[in-house]
């Protein structure tokens, strides 16, 4: 699916966006709180998911993470590969926490998580949600 072919979107994403791959990720955090959750957002996420930039990787599954909506087969797939098989990092931890967030807790979750403990921009997310595993 290419960008043409996507529903519109929130001109709030298309900002978002832009001060992702600028790496303005206070940006990026006040404009994920504001969006909305639904289907055209999800859409535009999983475009981004494949994107060369790993910022816009981190970014869609970032949105992810935040969404309550059922996350697709192609979604969760492209979220698994690349807890393991992404060059940025971020989007892999993001990739955990969007899975983790929708009740997915494979041990190559959790070992994601775990990893991510060890970074200290992610490591109280990823804590958090260690945390809540165990209270379950």
């Amino acid at each position: 699916m290419t960008n043409h072919d996507l529903p519109p979107t929130p001109p709030s994403i298309d900002s978002m966006a832009a001060a992702a791959q600028l790496e303005d990720w206070d940006s990026v955090d006040a404009a994920l709180l504001t969006l909305p959750d639904d289907q055209a957002v999800n859409d535009r996420a999983a475009s981004w998911l494949d994107n060369e930039d790993g910022n816009m990787r981190d970014l869609g599954a970032s949105v992810f993470e935040r969404s309550k909506l059922p996350l697709s087969e192609s979604v969760i797939v492209r979220l698994s590969e690349m807890l393991t098989d992404d060059t940025n990092p971020y989007a892999s931890y993001r990739s955990a926490f969007a899975l983790f967030c929708h009740d997915i807790h494979t041990p190559k979750v959790v070992d994601a998580l775990q990893l991510a403990l060890q970074d200290e921009d992610v490591a109280e997310i990823a804590a958090g949600y260690l945390l809540s595993r165990v209270d379950e």
